[in-house]
């Protein structure tokens, strides 16, 4: 399977587009569930 430049310039950025988009989310979950354990200790 041969794939052109642009094709897998594409492909790759789709990727990396959800890689980032999935890393965004845990971060947002991890500081939810930190700032729910701050914010019950007072």
């Amino acid at each position: 399977m041969k794939m052109s430049n642009g094709e897998l310039l594409g492909w790759s950025s789709m990727r990396f587009c959800t890689n980032v988009e999935s890393s965004i989310r845990f971060l947002c979950l991890e500081f939810r569930e930190l700032s729910d354990m701050l914010f019950c200790s007072y």
